[in-house]
């Protein structure tokens, strides 16, 4: 993906993950997930599209968390809702080269979607990113630029960790940074320096050992012609 020196990307995928409070590398599994489509529409930016669905994590939510984000064990964990392995081919087909992969401290997102990635394909994801939370400090001026300040910059009413909302307050940042750059030069260089490549140094070092197991889970499936089911 490029842009040039006076415009910027067009589209963008933003997104956010819930989980069951850790690392996918331990053992964690995602509880949910929530979708804005941003696209430029007539020269104004726009959402087009959301998506969220709850997902079955196979595992119990230890009670804290579920008190955090409002997701039960009992609600989830069933055949109603999906498994990961299952839906990561409905997420990853919403995203397309053009898109910007956007989230609030979009690492932790990256990573997430990552993980399911490289498990499926045996390689990182390569995409632009961009950290809304970023902009929220930077541009928007927020001295605590948390999704709940966010939402009350924007008089929204929702709940933090419920994956549509917190999707949706990411989108809203990103459209007013966007509309802010068009009268401002300084927002402006702000928000090209915030795009980021992925996966950075960082993401590549932490797959080393995950693309060890990979490697050796797909001997094993080789030579006794099994397959294990994709986290």
């Amino acid at each position: 993906m490029s842009f040039s020196e006076n415009s910027l990307p067009e589209k963008y995928f933003v997104i956010d993950f819930e989980n069951t409070g850790g690392s996918l590398w331990s053992g964690h599994m995602i509880t949910a997930y929530g979708i804005c489509i941003v696209e430029k529409i007539d020269d104004k930016y726009e959402i087009t599209n959301t998506y969220m669905n709850y997902i079955n994590p196979q595992r119990e939510i230890p009670k804290f968390i579920e008190d955090l984000i409002g997701i039960k064990t009992d609600d989830v964990n069933n055949d109603k809702y999906p498994i990961i392995a299952d839906e990561f081919e409905k997420i990853e087909e919403l995203i397309t080269d053009d898109m910007v992969f956007t989230a609030h401290s979009v690492a932790v997102d990256y990573s997430m979607f990552n993980y399911h990635y490289f498990n499926k394909y045996g390689r990182d994801f390569k995409t632009l990113a961009l950290d809304t939370c970023i902009l929220a400090k930077k541009i928007l001026k927020l001295e605590r630029a948390g999704i709940s300040n966010a939402a009350l910059y924007f008089g929204l009413a929702g709940k933090h960790h419920q994956p549509d909302f917190d999707a949706f307050v990411a989108a809203k940042i990103l459209i007013k940074s966007l509309e802010l750059t068009e009268t401002n030069e300084d927002y402006l260089k702000i928000f090209k320096a915030s795009l980021k490549k992925y996966p950075t140094k960082k993401h590549i070092k932490k797959t080393t050992k995950q693309e060890k197991l990979y490697k050796e889970q797909i001997e094993y499936e080789t030579r006794y012609n099994v397959r294990f089911p994709r986290t």
